[in-house]
This record gives structure tokens, C-alpha cells and sequence, in this order.
């Protein structure tokens, strides 16, 4: 069984046709790359995998659980992430740092110290505990 499995994915934007009957797998281990020109429909792939965006139709299945059943932060929670192309939004943080905060979800909050660093470069974690900030 594949890691994710995207089958028959079509996603429409008024009469514009962004992604039309895609289908692929990625298993465990393999690494997979998408590329293409602007406007091949990229992001709106990646959109569609962590559930910012609806399908008119198709599967996508992660570790054998439909995402497209799912809301965007149940699906960070099942091991899905995203990161955004703004790299003005921390101008010196680490790879590493990125994905952590890319992998909080909506009902956690974490503390990330980027002043103390680890010896990777990430931010040192402070606290997961919402009380730390909210008294």
C-alpha cells in the first residue's frame, strides 16, 4: 500500500481546469518531486493534499486515511505539512525551525525560543503547555 495515493484528482476554478484526472503514488521511502511551468497546478496540488482546497473529484489517501474527508488541521495532525514560498516571513530561520512551525496545529500552542538555538540551528522548545502564555 502507498504512503499517499492521489487518484482522479479534478479541480476546477470557474471554467479553468487546474488539475484534470491526476493519479500517482509516493511509497514509503521514496521521494517524489512535482515540476512544471507557472500555472501547471503545482500549489494547487499541494493545496489539495493538506485540505485547504476541495476536489470536484477524486481520492487522496495518506497512510490509508481519506484527507479530502478531513479538516486542513486534522490532516497536519495525521502527518501532513505545508510550508508557505514567503521567505520574508523569518528571514533567518533554519530549515528545521520552518518545519516545526509548519507542523504545530491549531489547538496547540508551542513556545519557540529563537534565541536559544539547538546545535542543529532549530529554536529550543520552551513549552507546549497553553497556559504558559495565557496565565
Amino acid at each position: 500500500m502507498p504512503l499517499l495515493s492521489v487518484e482522479d484528482i479534478e479541480v476546477e476554478f470557474g471554467r479553468i481546469r487546474a488539475l484534470d484526472d491526476l493519479a500517482f503514488d509516493v511509497n514509503t521511502g521514496q521521494f517524489c518531486a512535482r515540476i512544471g511551468p507557472n500555472s501547471a497546478g503545482k500549489t494547487t496540488l499541494f493545496n489539495c493534499v493538506s485540505s485547504v482546497y476541495t476536489t470536484r473529484r477524486g481520492s487522496i489517501r495518506f497512510d490509508g486515511r481519506e484527507l479530502l474527508l478531513m479538516a486542513p488541521h486534522r490532516v497536519a495532525r495525521a502527518g501532513i505539512a505545508r510550508t508557505f514560498q514567503n521567505l520574508a516571513l523569518f528571514r533567518a530561520l533554519a530549515v528545521r525551525a520552518r518545519e516545526l512551525l509548519c507542523r504545530l496545529s491549531l489547538d496547540q500552542v508551542v513556545v519557540l525560543d529563537f534565541g536559544r538555538k539547538t546545535a542543529e540551528g532549530t529554536p529550543k522548545h520552551v513549552s507546549a503547555d497553553p497556559r504558559a502564555i495565557n496565565g
